[in-house]
């Protein structure tokens, strides 16, 4: 942040890492240990960014069968799977915004007990929960990708000290990869 300027959300923490395919699927594995049902993972970034992939690593961190392919839901707005707590995927691109997320009946999902993952999160307005965990997908697995974790709401927040720490070899800062203080 440069002199001058307001941080935008002063009660996000966040921390960015490595996001080659090898580093996705560990922060997937790791991140999957810390869900708990009701958890809201938005996932933010372009078109290729890695966001299904992630999603996919996930499901199988969270133990979804290998017989249930994880794919994008762009046409049916969401996916169910079931493992060790059930995962609804959304992916939102074809919505224009709150409106159709109302209409498509897809705000029931963050009341039910599962983990939702939502791409493309912006069309949600009003409907954005208060506690979530955002995922920013940066770059293209040609180039040196990047995904910044940023928490929203204290539970989150809490834990997102414990996943920082687990993830640190991957951290994109080289200085932190063996060892910081910032969640401490």
């Amino acid at each position: 942040m440069k002199d001058g300027e307001k941080e935008l959300y002063p009660h996000v923490s966040s921390h960015t890492y490595q996001a080659d395919l090898p580093a996705l699927e560990r922060i997937a594995q790791v991140l999957a240990a810390q869900l708990q049902a009701g958890d809201v993972l938005l996932l933010y970034g372009s078109l290729g960014a890695g966001k299904t992939t992630f999603t996919q690593f996930l499901a199988r961190a969270l133990e979804v069968g290998e017989d249930d392919y994880v794919s994008s839901p762009s046409f049916a707005l969401v996916h169910e799977y079931l493992g060790r707590l059930p995962v609804f995927h959304m992916d939102l691109y074809r919505l224009a915004g709150e409106d159709d997320v109302e209409a498509g009946g897809l705000v029931e999902y963050f009341e039910a007990q599962g983990i939702v993952v939502v791409e493309w999160p912006e069309r949600l307005g009003i409907f954005t929960p208060q506690e979530y965990l955002a995922l920013a997908f940066k770059g293209e697995q040609a180039e040196k990708p990047t995904l910044t974790l940023s928490a929203h709401g204290n539970s989150w927040r809490q834990r997102l000290g414990l996943i920082h720490n687990l993830l640190l070899p991957f951290s994109a800062d080289p200085t932190k990869q063996n060892g910081c203080t910032c969640c401490s």
